[in-house]
């Protein structure tokens, strides 16, 4: 190959090179634009994150691919070329002749001819280059809020940040396991990015099913503790009562037979607890089963049955702080298993007291609804001092009798004996007639009622006893 025909392909691999490049600078800009426009829709209808949009920067190595074959399909021909150096020379066509034949002698006389300049006018694709990189960044750096075309996104932190605290309460208390938990923690926080003011219908149902999954469990365990805490109560006060009796010495064996099959019943019912199984062990066990109660077992037992109601009471408290509880709820587990210790011991002593249920009942709250929460649960009774029969008796009275001979309860028939037939005991004065006394039947001096036709025979006879016609 000839050091012409080199020169030649060489000039040709600059052209193509400019070429290259100029076209890879317009492919460029036209995706900036194309690009710039995808994220202001997907961000703005799609509500689309930024991150998953960064996929476009793989496109401008890919687009050398389409510059290289459009910059080969415009590189002119070796010939055209080998014309274009010929002429800026002023060679005479013999450059253009050694491509026919060779040159000979000629070769050293137009060796090392001058190359043209290439020139390209990029200003203008470079400016627009530039617009579309800014209009890209812009389109990335905009706030979520101005690129959505219809709403603003929904406002839902307030809501979502009070469900996680109620669920957080809930797992504090073991209402919830840890997995649950976090499971629903999640959940509110998937709902917090996909919160959309264009379909808050979806968002706010959503929102509601975890509310309402933390509602029910708090509900849930608030009935559990309810319960919990009307035998721990019962316990409690059995528990007190037994002890009182016991150290009075008023209690028979019967009783206390009754009352330790009782209270192993309520502990039986708490031994899910491990404090209260273990408790249901050794000594305790023992003194249930044979119903011989000590004293000391059953301060021991009723100290731990109101601490366990305290923490039921608590642990309804807190929920009830976090939201997740109401207060009608609360109430309830508050007012469960309250009971009047002193009562219930004083019905252990007497012998006919009835059972150790009916005992419960009677011994149940102070008159407010008991721990029914004002639905009308049996109230307490006061008992006093018993009156004693030995020495008692009603006075013998001989009573007086009417005009018929029947005998008068308390007063006399036409001037008898006013004493009171209870207690012997005289009225200091006779009461005084109304507006009708003295007035005669017939007489008209006074208002008169509509009177019944089976009653005008008794009412006749009232006005006419103490006449003097009689």
């Amino acid at each position: 190959m000839s050091e012409h025909e080199k020169l030649v392909r060489s000039f040709r691999r600059r052209i193509g090179a400019v070429l290259l490049l100029k076209h890879t600078l317009i492919l460029l800009a036209a995706w900036t634009f194309l690009w710039g426009g995808m994220v202001l829709v997907a961000r703005g209808a799609l509500g689309m994150e930024r991150e998953p949009l960064l996929w476009g920067l793989v496109v401008p190595p890919l687009a050398l691919v389409p510059a290289f074959f459009l910059a080969r399909a415009r590189i002119p021909a070796a010939d055209s070329i080998r014309a274009l150096i010929d002429g800026h020379n002023r060679f005479g066509g013999v450059l253009m002749a050694g491509a026919q034949a060779g040159l000979g002698d000629w070769e050293r006389k137009i060796r090392d001819p001058e190359l043209p300049s290439i020139h390209w006018h990029c200003r203008k694709t470079l400016i627009m280059l530039g617009l579309g990189l800014a209009f890209v960044l812009t389109a990335f750096l905009l706030p979520q809020r101005l690129t959505a075309n219809v709403e603003p996104p929904l406002e839902v932190d307030r809501d979502i940040d009070r469900l996680t605290r109620q669920i957080e309460a809930l797992a504090r208390e073991k209402v919830l396991d840890p997995a649950r938990a976090e499971e629903l923690t999640r959940k509110l926080e998937e709902i917090r990015k996909k919160a959309s003011g264009r379909d808050p219908g979806r968002t706010l149902e959503a929102l509601d099913h975890v509310g309402e999954v933390v509602k029910k469990n708090a509900r849930e365990a608030a009935e559990k503790a309810e319960g919990r805490a009307e035998k721990a109560g019962q316990a409690e006060a059995l528990a007190r009562a037994a002890q009182q009796a016991l150290q009075s010495g008023q209690i028979d064996s019967r009783k206390m037979a009754e009352t330790a099959g009782e209270l192993g019943k309520l502990l039986g019912g708490l031994a899910d607890d491990p404090a209260f199984r273990k408790l249901m062990e050794g000594a305790m066990k023992q003194a249930l089963d044979n119903g011989k109660l000590d004293p000391k077992l059953l301060a021991a037992a009723a100290e731990m049955l109101k601490n366990h109601r305290g923490a039921l009471e608590k642990m309804a408290e807190n929920l009830y702080k976090s939201g997740a509880l109401d207060q009608k709820a609360l109430e309830a587990v508050q007012k469960a298993g309250k009971f009047d210790p002193e009562t219930l011991a004083r019905l252990l002593q007497q012998k006919n007291g009835g059972s150790i249920r009916d005992m419960l009942r009677l011994a149940r709250g102070n008159g407010d609804g008991g721990g029914q929460g004002g639905k009308g649960g049996d109230s307490r009774l006061t008992f006093g001092e018993r009156t004693k029969e030995d020495g008692f008796k009603f006075k013998e009275v001989i009573l007086p009798r009417d005009q018929t001979g029947k005998p008068v309860v308390g007063g006399s028939a036409g001037g008898g004996n006013d004493q009171n037939p209870m207690t012997g005991t005289t009225p200091r004065e006779k009461p005084q007639g109304g507006a009708l006394e003295g007035a005669k039947s017939g007489g008209g001096s006074a208002s008169t009622q509509v009177i019944l036709p089976r009653h005008r025979g008794p009412v006749q006879r009232f006005f006419e006893r103490d006449s003097p016609n009689k």
